[in-house]
């Protein structure tokens, strides 16, 4: 069976990772203040088409999102105006990709998904 591994954060140093088949979801709450950019990483498959949305508790901000491949190119962005951002991307090998998301204005909850 496939699997997808997103690391969600790190507690005392000790980072935390979440693994589940690629026919499932992997998701993370989180929270953002204006200026401020998140990463996570997470393994993409090859030749598997990946949806990562960030939904936001708010309309009263401006989120961006990244995703940077193995060699830290930028492979897909979300830099429209607004507080949701989606983006769709296909790695061409299996890889393990950084996830930024970014608050350009406004501070906010918001929900990171990564999907098959």
């Amino acid at each position: 069976m496939k699997r997808t591994a997103l690391t969600v954060g790190a507690v005392c140093g000790i980072l935390l990772t979440l693994v589940v088949p690629t026919f499932a979801a992997a998701a993370k709450l989180d929270s953002i203040n204006q200026g401020e950019i998140n990463f996570y990483t997470v393994v993409l498959e090859q030749g598997i088409t990946y949806t990562v949305t960030v939904t936001s508790d708010t309309r009263n901000c401006d989120l961006d999102l990244y995703i940077f491949d193995s060699d830290s190119d930028i492979c897909a962005q979300d830099c429209s105006s607004g507080s949701d951002c989606v983006v769709q991307y296909t790695p061409m090998r299996t890889q393990t990709v950084t996830l930024a998301v970014h608050a350009h204005s406004g501070d906010a909850g918001y929900l990171l998904a990564v999907t098959p």
